[in-house]
């Protein structure tokens, strides 16, 4: 086969324009290779190949690469930039054909969105019948994409020649779905004379049309195509006994695509109660809620993390963002009406048991992990045998077993020998899979166990998920930006994080000391080895339950607050990777170096970071006023200038790979010291921010003005690290009354309780922002309602950011059946929602 691709794409000087060739064959596996292009401008791109076809199909795509800095031999390019590939361009792949590439660059597109999970499932054009695409001998093949259709439209082709309708839109040749929002159509060469004009229009299901906007798409000439042709052949495309396709991808229908809006709640899965749940939400719990969320007209529902925290099986492991696993589902999520015991008497007793801890106010963590687990040994004994030679056991181990080995060992090892304490295990390889494997052939029955308890479930949240997707609502998981260091990954790959550093936040309005959060620090340079090969594993898995996903603390991505791991305070942190300052450098602000008003650089011992929170402390106070004003511009240059873009180099390095991995809608946690380069990296790869009134990103601004929410942004109140709008309402007066008389505008003094009709405006408020996802926590929809809010209102505080010891054990105060009987709350939240035109 040959292959002639022809791209248009600036380049800088030293980069260059790669094919990136994959080839698919009939047993599932993928052929990689990559094809230099050429070019005499730097400006079109071009390369003729000839290769034997390695499988059936074949996909391709650009990519900018430029030589490394280092003249090391045998070392790789670097990948600077690659195509937005969310669409794939996939041919059948034939030796006999000639194949014509006119391409262009693909940016990601302004309605990215609407190619995710998340509008495909809100919609109800989840997983549609994607058909294929026959071609003639000598085919021109024109593809397009076309994510602003409604349910009902479809696309077809007109053009200025007979076998394009000659302009007529009765005549207009219809085109198939081939891919997400993707539309194609073959036509045989042999009736089609180049060059010609054509255009696409959408035609409705009354046959209404729709002409795209702009100039008439142009054909390429025959000069421009047909280089590779005999001469007697490039003027006229039916001539010629060879086999070619010409492909036209002209990227994006020229129409604009109505703005999507959707409501949702936001739910920690341990906080869902029902009249059957086991002392705990569970993934049967999920489908009620999705039940309630169907009701009110929502389409969303946000959870926290659901790994497995399991360590010491005290209350600490209450904590969602310390999981032992960024795979393993945690174990007390398991509902166990779905798997009963055929042991009646002791079926009964546990009902028992978990019947008075379901009557709790609060999660009892430890005693419902207790029961859990008795509970789920109890089944695996009884159990074992039928549901591991099942077909759909043997593939979920199969397919998973990269993470599920280790994970499986390490909790056997746990339950052993305790706490995951590394250093009182016995010797394992850690490093090879051999280590691994001889354990598991040892213990091979107690190993199973676990691998058992991840089968049952995976099997509950998958079907949870499709449940929820059926009814057009999405499931927005939690991306926790650290590790346990008590982990499977900190146990079995080491390598691949800073062991010795913990991450954690500088001083904010969370913490006025900052934050440690314990984890260690990712190792960048070993992930990006193979291409961030472990977050894509990961965001993989994820997407098996979820269509959208919040990336916690985005601006780790850019940078961390790094802190050694023995540090007593995260006021001696700093941030990594950084351009720490020489003390010449300094100097040159007009500032003698004082020790106390840096810290130095982890990596370069002669370098220095200004101290965070140091201004206004009383070391500074010390300097003269000159050196005062020396400090804070040079405090303000470092923190708010000098590394912005560094950081967005950094975060473009890895952001793309995470977004490649998954058709999921992505959302970034981008709140506290946020630099001025985030905002433009998330809005060029289409990930939503996070709006929070109470916390505005413009200087000077008590409350943010929701009218200037970004439409790609998720809207909230506050989040699970925050106090519930009724428990902020009386924290501090002063406040509250500033935002009652200035945001709400009304006039005299505010209400010492916040009421059910404030509640509703503000909710109303918050609804009808800009922002694509207004998504608020289940306490503060109930707060409305005068009659069903919880009456203990401190009950309802998730997290206290600034208590590292907080026990994260709040459930709702009532079942979701009463929600669902609550007619009057129901109408009218759907009538808010409706009036916001969030559908």
């Amino acid at each position: 086969m040959t292959l002639h691709f022809s791209i248009e794409y600036r380049t800088n000087w030293g980069q260059n324009v790669e094919v990136e060739l994959c080839f698919l064959s009939v047993d599932g596996k993928s052929h990689w290779q990559r094809i230099p292009l050429e070019t005499d401008d730097g400006l079109n791109w071009k390369g003729v190949y000839m290769l034997k076809a390695r499988g059936k199909q074949m996909r391709y795509t650009y990519i900018i690469t430029e030589a490394p800095q280092s003249s090391s031999v045998g070392e790789k390019v670097n990948v600077v930039r690659r195509e937005w590939d969310v669409v794939p361009r996939m041919f059948p792949a034939n030796d006999a054909r000639t194949y014509f590439f006119i391409d262009h660059w693909r940016d990601v597109p302004a309605a990215s969105y609407r190619y995710t999970d998340a509008f495909q499932v809100a919609t109800g054009i989840w997983k549609m019948p994607i058909a294929t695409m026959a071609l003639f001998p000598r085919t021109f093949l024109f593809r397009i994409l076309a994510p602003q259709l409604a349910l009902g439209e479809r696309v077809a082709l007109v053009g200025d020649q007979p076998s394009l309708g000659n302009w007529d839109t009765a005549r207009a040749l219809p085109m198939i779905q081939s891919e997400r929002n993707e539309w194609l159509i073959s036509i045989s060469g042999d009736g089609l004379l180049l060059p010609f004009q054509y255009k696409y229009v959408v035609i409705g299901e009354n046959q209404t049309v729709k002409w795209e906007e702009g100039e008439n798409r142009q054909s390429p000439s025959a000069v421009q195509w047909s280089s590779g042709l005999p001469p007697e052949h490039q003027h006229n495309a039916s001539m010629g006994n060879g086999q070619w396709v010409l492909a036209l991808t002209d990227g994006e229908i020229r129409l604009k695509a109505p703005h999507w809006k959707v409501a949702g709640l936001v739910v920690p899965l341990f906080s869902l109660r029902t009249e059957g749940s086991q002392g705990v939400g569970d993934f049967g719990d999920l489908k009620e809620i999705v039940n309630w969320a169907v009701q009110t007209g929502m389409h969303a529902i946000q959870l926290l993390p659901i790994n497995d925290t399991i360590q010491e099986r005290t209350k600490t492991d209450s904590y969602p963002y310390n999981a032992i696993s960024v795979h393993a589902l945690h174990p007390v999520y398991a509902d166990l009406r779905q798997l009963p015991l055929a042991d009646a008497e002791k079926l009964a007793s546990f009902q028992e048991r978990w019947q008075q801890l379901n009557a709790l106010p609060a999660l009892n963590y430890v005693e419902v992990v207790q029961l859990k687990e008795e509970y789920l040994h109890l089944l695996y004994e009884e159990q074992r045998r039928s549901v591991c030679q099942k077909a759909a056991y043997r593939t979920f181990v199969s397919e998973n077993a990269e993470w599920l080995q280790p994970y499986s060992v390490f909790c056997h090892l746990r339950d052993t020998y305790g706490t995951p304490c590394f250093s009182k295990w016995p010797k394992l390889s850690t490093y090879n899979h051999s280590g691994v494997m001889k354990y598991i052939d040892r213990y091979a029955k107690a190993v199973e166990y676990y691998v058992f308890v991840q089968y049952l479930l995976h099997t509950q949240l998958a079907d949870a998920a499709d449940y929820a997707r059926h009814h057009h609502v999405f499931l927005k998981g939690d991306l926790p930006i650290g590790i346990s260091p008590c982990s499977v990954e900190a146990w079995h790959e080491p390598h691949l994080f800073h062991m010795d550093m913990a991450a954690g936040a500088p001083p904010d309005d969370f913490a006025q000391d900052g934050q440690n959060w314990g984890f260690p620090t990712y190792d960048w340079e070993r992930m990006s080895s193979d291409g961030y090969l472990w977050w894509k594993q990961r965001l993989s898995g994820m997407a098996q339950y979820f269509s959208a996903y919040r990336i916690d603390h985005i601006l780790g991505f850019f940078r961390i607050w790094q802190i050694p791991k023995d540090s007593p305070t995260a006021l001696l942190g700093q941030f990594s990777p950084a351009l720490p300052m020489s003390i010449e450098e300094i100097e040159s602000y007009g500032l003698h170096f004082n020790s106390e008003l840096f810290v130095r650089d982890a990596k370069q011992p002669k370098c220095y970071h200004p101290r965070i929170s140091v201004i206004g402390k009383g070391v500074w106070y010390s300097l003269p006023k000159c050196e005062q004003d020396a400090f804070i511009r040079l405090y303000d240059d470092f923190f708010f200038r000098r590394h912005n873009e560094f950081w967005a180099a950094q975060a473009m390095r890895k952001l793309p790979a995470l977004l490649a991995a998954s058709n999921m809608l992505v959302c970034g946690e981008d709140l506290g010291m946020v630099p001025e380069c985030v905002g433009p990296v998330m809005r060029q790869l289409g990930i939503l921010s996070l709006e929070i009134q109470a916390m505005p990103k413009t200087y000077g601004e008590t409350f943010a003005q929701l009218h200037r929410n970004p439409y790609r942004s998720v809207d909230t109140i506050f989040t699970h690290d925050m106090p519930t709008l009724r428990l902020w309402w009386k924290e501090n007066p002063e406040r509250t009354q500033t935002y009652y008389n200035t945001v709400l505008e009304h006039d005299g003094e505010a209400p010492a309780e916040l009421s059910g009709w404030l509640c509703e405006e503000i909710v109303s408020h918050h609804l009808n922002s800009p922002s694509m996802l207004c998504l608020i926590s289940l306490q503060d929809w109930l707060s409305i309602d005068e009659e069903l809010r919880n009456p203990d209102m401190a009950a309802e505080r998730i997290n206290v950011p600034s208590n590292p010891k907080n026990y994260w054990c709040y459930r709702m105060h009532l079942p979701i059946s009463k929600l669902r009987d609550a007619q009057s709350l129901n109408e009218r939240l759907h009538l808010l929602i409706t009036r916001s035109e969030r559908t």
